[in-house]
């Protein structure tokens, strides 16, 4: 008999060490078990794998590759917008805070419209009809880009003379005539370095004498660039743009900077960048460090002063039809490639993404069968 603990009670039986110690395990394994059933239980169920073999039947689908694209944009320079013409300033829907826009007017000189233009190439001279260089396809690209019917030329015709006509008439504003050599020149029209840009403050006013170079207003800080850092990671390889609201623009993989008027002022007018420039403007009210949250849209690391930095999605301009399948479905892999048995016959595989316990991929064949969850070891080559 073992070594007793505490005194034999009447017609007890004594309590041994050992019985003590195989007690002590039968808990601990219980323990163990509960343990282990809790944090199984705890597992997403869109991560456990329900396959245990035979066949399935794939999923088709499109995949973009989307990611994420940091745009930082920095301050730019404002603008003194001057005045072309002489006279007295009779009307103004000038205010600060407003946007000017290219093919718009905001005054009025002796009752005449004063046409605001924006023209990647400033006027610099008289062009007439039959005249070429930059400044010429500056205007017709404008004109176009407005909606009017101008030729997509370097050259002014007669098509660029009816399509400014159209515009100057639709605001008010002095329309080229056949006294004047349906010319087109600095006089013209009231440049605007971007074809659109807050302004900062109105100079000229009602009332007031104005001559040629006079201030009309003046626009706040334009931004001229903006710089992109793409992820580190490696995407799917294929021609990839950048979505801006309901717009897409182009942006090949070695891409550091945005340039184009365009593509800036729709990242600025889009609501990323609005609700990125509020948080920003919260967080340096309230004390904060300029450069923002880590809410989405806005970065909070990597900015320079005086710049904003937004993100948008960054994905394949052509989504590719892909088809789901259980990881375990592939055989036979190497780097990119390998094999799935589709009604039992072999076909080949280029693996392009994994997501949640599926495996996307796409094949050469316009359909693909049922597929072996776990071909066996001896499943057929496909290459």
């Amino acid at each position: 008999m073992g070594f007793c603990i505490g005194k034999r009670r009447d017609g007890g039986t004594p309590v041994t060490v050992s019985v003590m110690v195989l007690v002590g395990l039968v808990l601990a394994s219980c323990g163990v078990a509960g343990g282990f059933l809790l944090t199984k239980s705890m597992i997403p169920p869109t991560l456990v794998s329900t396959a245990k073999g035979g066949t399935v039947d794939p999923v088709s689908g499109q995949y973009d590759d989307s990611r994420d694209a940091t745009v930082t944009v920095s301050s730019g320079t404002g603008q003194s917008v001057t005045s072309v013409g002489a006279g007295t300033v009779t009307g103004s829907s000038c205010a600060p805070g407003m946007t000017a826009q290219s093919g718009s007017s905001l005054y009025a000189i002796d009752e005449v419209g004063q046409l605001i233009l924006h023209t990647d190439v400033p006027m610099y001279r008289e062009l007439k009809s039959g005249m070429s260089g930059r400044d010429a396809a500056a205007l017709n690209r404008e004109l176009i880009r407005l909606g009017y019917a101008a030729p997509n030329t370097d050259t002014m015709t007669w098509d660029t003379i009816v399509a400014y006509n159209a515009l100057a008439q639709s605001v008010g504003a002095k329309a080229l005539a056949e006294e004047t050599g349906w010319t087109i020149g600095p006089a013209n029209f009231v440049w605007l370095s971007q074809t659109s840009a807050p302004i900062a403050a109105c100079t000229a006013k009602v009332g007031q004498n104005v001559t040629p170079g006079a201030e009309l207003f003046s626009t706040g800080a334009t931004p001229t660039s903006a710089a992109v850092s793409l992820p580190n990671t490696q995407a799917v390889a294929g021609d990839r743009v950048i979505v801006v609201g309901d717009q897409r623009f182009d942006l090949p993989a070695d891409t550091t900077a945005i340039t184009d008027a365009g593509e800036l002022d729709a990242i600025m007018s889009s609501n990323e960048y609005l609700v990125a420039k509020t948080q920003a403007g919260m967080a340096s009210g309230s004390g904060m460090a300029s450069g923002g949250s880590d809410s989405a849209g806005v970065s909070d690391g990597g900015s320079m002063p005086g710049s904003l930095s937004v993100t948008f999605k960054w994905v394949l301009k052509t989504p590719l039809n892909v088809w789901e399948v259980p990881p375990s479905a592939l055989y036979d892999v190497t780097g990119e490639t390998g094999c799935v048995a589709s009604d039992g016959k072999p076909v080949p595989a280029t693996i392009i993404a994994s997501e949640l316990g599926k495996t996307k991929i796409t094949v050469d064949a316009d359909s693909l069968g049922r597929v072996d969850i776990a071909p066996g070891d001896d499943a057929q080559p496909c290459r």
